[in-house]
């Protein structure tokens, strides 16, 4: 944590801000190596670990400007070194021969992964990540805190952009300006030039009675805006302004928050999100300043109370709202639009089918939403304007289709005449839907709907399913049901006035045991004192093929496609783990997921003789985290085809969702489960699994199937008929002896055949009246 700044010393810091750009350019004069490029939020830019594409870290760009390689551990006896700040010692020494190129580019990792990475870089530490609203790094050749404490190179900054990143305008000299991020290549070209101008800004939003009370700006614009030099106050006027420092942003149709806590965290100083001011709850002004001094914005807040927020509706706008009804800090002003539900959406298409969206109407009246806007983006409404008389019948449906290469306005991915945009969906990556209300003039008058959907598999529709408590989920269907759902073209294919939605898609694997909360570990180490441990140890995930085929973990076709990905399936929310290569299932096999390595012999052993599992049970672990002994979700994804060359996304493999679970510890989930030794069980594994309906409290069974007894005996004409409840795909062999001494055998009497759906089997055994005792079992899988 850096140092607290009193309020004189931030003032002098604050006079210094202007001259940071100057300041970096006299720093890197004398330097053989410079800083060249930095990137604070690494959203979609880059992926420089080819077996995780979640992993998308910030970096900071070296160049070297001579003509000869430099070691960056051993230049000339002495080592370089970087840091986020310039108060002490520096965080991170590089190793001896780590080496940059002459002329050459070497990036900067901010974390402590030692993944390998592509482009290759040097993980500099997790102490040296950047803050996205404002932070500095320095760079220093043989550092002394006495002789030679000051860095050869430093850029500080404030508020940055997502996929934004700060580069020198010449690769080695020069100022720093907004740019393309180019990382570990030349910025010639990049960069990007902001509006100068800040005069329509707005104060959008305001919480005057929180904890922390906070405000947010908006920016109208269709530029990114530098707001360097502006700064708030509330009704009282400050002696010296606390100014934001230079490469400070807001995007082109974004927002910001500021926490008005009058700096009251210790670090608070350096923080460039807070303001040092609070606001009154019983009433109080904003203003927002220019850097000189004149106003930008100015608003009066209202009388608040508790969470309610008051602002503009729709954003930017002279109308102010008080209260809004929903906060939404860094997010648009809204009031939800509920005549409405967005009901059905298809995003990943071939013909004879399209992108499409469906809307519901619950209610029993009539809605009109002609001249609503339809789109995929938060910050851009008016993409695709609903023609003017459009309808949405009472308790029916309304299905917009892309019309791609139809009449102008027919669709929402036609040929973007008129008042029009063309948009598709991003189903590789998951996109939303919004629905913006409007006048009959087009304008925005405040309200939305959104459902943000994920990544998506080939004709795969998400759809609305309300589980057994209540609870709205967004989830991939079984089926279409826009209404003409097998059709031979898509002209066929856009006559669908939309349907109710099918179950959700389950399977082929299934998330089929938890055991979250092992019973503690209780010990006494000296009298008096009790210690209770988490036994995290002894918590599993048990995977299920709730299917007829065997399913391999891994893209068969694009096995390894390209730079080693192995595109295996993985676990990710409270645990994560991603598959080895050439794991597959077969159909009503088991595996078992768990916090060790199974090649550790002990504690395998202690594991399978607490869970009575069988040799041969097909372990995998550990996986990284462990599960909440409160509540958690798990979630299990499938990779699809890589995205081909032609597409945005090109390289780019979409992990397509499988099975979720959020489990929790109390009603109405089994609280049996909570660490009284017992493990979530799900009752029938094609039963949807976010729902605590499905599952119930059971006796571990790790790798097998749970506990289960004949259910019914019955004579029936001279035959005895058993029943029992057989689990959806897994098959069953009846047995029977004549006697039940140790030395009596077991044969078969009949095989009971997997079926696709958990429920009630019956065997017949015909002509029991002439047969001598007998005694049966059944046993899984068939013998």
């Amino acid at each position: 944590m850096k140092p607290f700044l009193s309020r004189i010393a931030l003032q002098r810091r604050l006079a210094l801000s202007a001259l940071a750009a100057f300041l970096c350019l006299g720093l890197a004069g004398h330097a053989q190596v410079v800083i060249n490029e930095m990137l604070c939020t690494n959203r979609y830019v880059l992926y420089p670990d080819v077996m995780d594409e979640d992993y998308t870290p910030a970096y900071v760009e070296l160049y070297n400007n001579s003509d000869a390689a430099i070691d960056l551990g051993n230049h000339n006896g002495k080592r370089w070194a970087v840091s986020d700040t310039t108060n002490s010692a520096p965080d991170f020494y590089f190793a001896t021969n780590t080496v940059i190129a002459a002329r050459g580019y070497l990036l900067l990792y901010l974390d402590s992964r030692t993944n390998v990475t592509t482009p290759a870089g040097v993980h500099v530490g997790d102490s040296n990540e950047l803050r996205h609203n404002g932070d500095d790094f320095n760079l220093y050749y043989d550092y002394n805190a006495f002789s030679n404490p000051h860095p050869v190179d430093r850029i500080a900054f404030g508020m940055q952009l997502i996929d934004r990143s700060l580069g020198r305008l010449t690769d080695g000299s020069g100022g720093f300006a907004l740019m393309a991020p180019t990382p570990g290549a030349s910025n010639a070209g990049a960069v990007l030039v902001p509006s100068i101008t800040s005069t329509n800004l707005r104060i959008n939003e305001w919480l005057s009675d929180g904890s922390p009370d906070w405000f947010e700006i908006y920016n109208p614009e269709t530029n990114v805006v530098s707001i360097a030099g502006v700064s708030f106050r509330d009704t009282a006027i400050p002696a010296v302004p606390r100014q934001l420092p230079a490469f400070s942003y807001i995007d082109a149709g974004g927002f910001l928050q500021f926490i008005a806590d009058d700096l009251d965290d210790g670090d608070a100083a350096n923080q460039w999100e807070h303001v040092d001011f609070k606001l009154g709850r019983t009433g109080d002004q904003i203003w927002m300043l220019s850097s000189n001094m004149a106003t930008i914005d100015m608003v009066t807040t209202l009388v608040l109370s508790g969470s309610q927020t008051g602002g503009r509706l729709p954003d930017g706008s002279t109308n102010i709202v008080s209260p809004l009804g929903i906060a939404t800090p860094e997010d648009s002003n809204f009031q939800l639009i509920t005549n409405v539900v967005i009901n059905e959406v298809l995003a990943h298409t071939d013909p004879p089918f399209e992108d499409a969206i469906e809307f519901h109407n619950p209610a029993p009246v009539d809605f009109v939403m002609g001249n609503y806007w339809l789109s995929n983006s938060r910050t851009d409404a008016k993409k695709y304007r609903i023609p003017a008389g459009t309808v949405v019948p009472a308790h029916g449906y309304k299905v917009f289709y892309e019309y791609v290469g139809g009449p102008a306005g027919s669709g929402f991915n036609t040929d973007g005449t008129g008042t029009n945009r063309m948009f598709t969906l991003n189903s590789a990556r998951g996109d939303e839907v919004y629905l913006y209300s409007a006048d009959a003039s087009g304008n925005l008058t405040g309200g939305r709907l959104s459902k943000a959907f994920d990544a998506s598999a080939n004709g795969v529709p998400f759809g609305r399913h309300t589980n057994s408590q209540g609870a709205v989920h967004f989830v991939p269907m079984s089926q279409r049901s826009f209404g003409q759902d097998n059709p031979v073209s898509v002209t066929q294919f856009r006559q669908g006035a939309g349907l109710a939605n099918p179950y959700p898609q389950v399977g082929p694997l299934a998330i089929s045991e938890i055991m979250y909360h092992p019973p503690d570990i209780i010990s006494s180490p000296m009298p008096g004192l009790t210690v209770t441990n988490d036994d995290s140890l002894n918590e599993y995930i048990e995977i299920h093929n709730a299917s007829a085929s065997t399913v391999p973990l891994f893209d068969p076709i694009n096995y390894g496609y390209a730079n080693g990905r192995t595109n295996t399936w993985r676990l990710r929310g409270q645990v994560d783990y991603t598959f080895p290569t050439n794991v597959t299932l077969a159909p009503g096999a088991f595996l078992v997921l768990v916090n060790f390595s199974p090649t550790n012999t002990a504690q395998s052993n202690v594991f399978c003789l607490k869970y009575g599992i069988a040799a041969g049970t097909r372990m995998f672990g550990p996986y990284s985290g462990k599960l909440s002994n409160k509540e958690g979700s798990i979630e299990l994804y499938r990779p699809d085809q890589p995205q081909a060359p032609d597409r945005p996304d090109a390289g780019l493999v979409p992990q397509i969702l499988v099975d979720e679970v959020d489990y929790r510890d109390d009603a109405p989930w089994p609280e049996s489960a909570d660490g009284g030794g017992q493990a979530l069980e799900r009752v029938a594994p094609e039963a949807y699994a976010n729902d605590p309906a499905a599952w119930q409290a059971a006796t571990p069974s790790p790798g097998r199937h749970g506990p289960f007894s004949i259910g019914s005996v019955r004579l029936d004409d001279g035959s005895l008929v058993i029943g029992f409840t057989g689990r959806a795909y897994s098959s069953y062999t009846v047995q029977y002896r004549t006697g039940l001494e140790p030395a009596s055998n077991w044969s078969k009497f009949s095989d009971v055949a997997p079926q696709p759906t958990t429920g009630m089997r019956y065997v017949t055994n015909a002509g029991i009246g002439t047969l001598s005792n007998r005694f049966y079992r059944i046993v899984t899988p068939a013998q």
